[in-house]
């Protein structure tokens, strides 16, 4: 998930569960800044999302199809800074 902010530098990583397209949880509330990470992922139909944030918001989650910005979790990791690259 690219970011505009240079103070993003870390991320979230969000799953949910196919077909309920607003029902993501953390997985985890960061990465230590890292690009890559390997977990096992849930055995059900499930989606992943990255969120970029800092120490003190996450960015956007990304557009559903329609282009409308996806919403944020009910149990976000940081509260939500959002707006467009220059």
């Amino acid at each position: 998930a690219a970011s505009c902010s240079a103070t993003d530098t870390d991320f979230a990583i969000y799953e949910g569960t196919m077909g309920d397209f607003n029902s993501h949880l953390p997985v985890f509330c960061s990465t230590g800044g890292a690009t890559a990470l390997t977990f096992t992922p849930a055995a059900e139909s499930t989606y992943y999302l990255v969120v970029p944030k800092n120490l003190d918001r996450e960015g956007s989650y990304g557009t559903g199809k329609l282009g409308a910005e996806r919403p944020r979790s009910d149990l976000a990791c940081l509260l939500q800074a959002t707006g467009t690259c220059p």
